[in-house]
């Protein structure tokens, strides 16, 4: 303990300036002139604060003598009150308390931590443009790549201008505030299965009844509808419709439908705050994905047409959106077991790609590989 404090006042002799006068003088403020009609002359004992490092507070405590630092100019009264009073802790710096040799060890283990960190960086830096490891022109798909790559922007920001880091990766102004809009609305995916970014994935569980026509009639709605409810798996439920405020749906045939019990009507955007989009997605794959595709030339040729799309989609599309099942799988309960089997083929595929890769070669490399089988039996 002796020598700790012997050192510790060592370094505060170097460090630390003796304090001001004490006690501190009574300074006298006279009037500017002086007789005996002026009255008394008044005094105003003006006492200097004086402050001290918060090491010798801590040296006083720790070895309780008070006059311990009397060369420094720290009356007794104020040691004895360090020592009588609470602790008052102090938020400062650790090499404030080393002394010159452990600050000199200290400079000369950052200094060796630097070069190395400088030769990690440019070996690094050699391999990211030896593999063209920028940014620009490059695609990159998976969010959890573009949300790392934000987070080590975010993290950089303290010691780099956002400038700089961007400029690093290769990465334009533009891109990187795209990646962060997407990143609080819909995700980082460029395959996102959002429906504010991909409509075309909302996609009915089963298309359970349609008709194609000449005209237009509410009849044909009526109709249609009752198909769709006999259809329906549930018959302790009543199914629910889900549609616009159109003429074709709001009319006196379906209000009598509805009233009859047969179905439960929901008008989208009315009754609830969403959109009939699953119906209205499916509307847009039929015409654009397949009849505009066709020549229609007669209202027979339409109807065919539907037909094979609807069959289509019900028994053999497979979407992603139900994890490679059919519609009818989905609807019906039959497919749990397609996305597991879906992906333990996907992942014996991926084997099985490595594996034919591995044993691709050229002539380049025969040639090379009987250089070094000649090589090893002339040794």
């Amino acid at each position: 303990m002796r020598d700790k404090s012997r050192r510790l006042l060592d370094t505060l002799k170097s460090s630390v300036r003796p304090s001001a006068q004490w006690p501190p003088r009574l300074t006298g403020i006279a009037p500017s002139r002086c007789s005996p009609h002026d009255g008394p002359m008044l005094y105003s004992h003006t006492r200097h604060q004086q402050t001290y490092d918060h090491r010798l507070r801590d040296l006083v405590r720790t070895t309780g003598d008070p006059d311990i630092l009397a060369e420094f100019g720290v009356p007794r009264s104020t040691a004895l009150g360090w020592l009588r009073g609470d602790y008052q802790p102090v938020v400062t710096a650790d090499v404030l308390d080393m002394d010159h040799i452990r600050l000199q060890a200290e400079v000369l283990k950052l200094r060796q931590r630097n070069r190395t960190l400088a030769a990690i960086i440019r070996l690094l830096l050699a391999l990211v443009r030896a593999l063209g490891g920028r940014l620009e022109g490059r695609r990159l798909p998976e969010g959890s790549a573009k949300a790392g790559l934000l987070r080590a922007v975010e993290l950089t920001e303290a010691v780099l201008s956002r400038r700089g880091a961007l400029r690093v990766l290769g990465l334009s102004a533009s891109r990187y505030h795209r990646w962060r809009q997407a990143q609080r609305s819909c995700g980082l995916d460029d395959r996102s299965t959002c429906p504010r970014l991909a409509p075309t994935r909302l996609t009915p569980a089963e298309i359970l009844a349609w008709s194609v026509v000449d005209r237009f009639e509410f009849a044909t709605t009526v109709a249609i509808l009752r198909d769709a409810a006999r259809g329906a798996v549930s018959a302790e439920e009543m199914p629910t419709l889900v549609t616009d405020a159109g003429i074709e749906n709001v009319n006196a045939g379906v209000d009598e439908l509805i009233v009859s019990g047969l179905l439960r009507r929901v008008l989208a955007l009315r009754d609830v705050s969403f959109s009939n989009s699953l119906i209205e997605a499916w509307w847009r794959s039929l015409k654009h994905q397949w009849l505009y595709l066709n020549a229609l030339g007669s209202l027979e040729t339409v109807r065919q047409l539907v037909a094979f799309y609807v069959e289509a989609h019900n028994t053999e599309i497979p979407h992603s959106a139900f994890r490679g099942q059919t519609p009818d799988e989905m609807y019906y309960g039959r497919g749990k077991d397609v996305p597991y089997k879906l992906e333990a083929a996907k992942t014996r595929a991926r084997a099985a790609r490595l594996t034919a890769n591995r044993a691709e070669s050229c002539s380049v490399c025969w040639v090379r590989s009987d250089e070094r089988v000649g090589a090893l039996a002339a040794a």
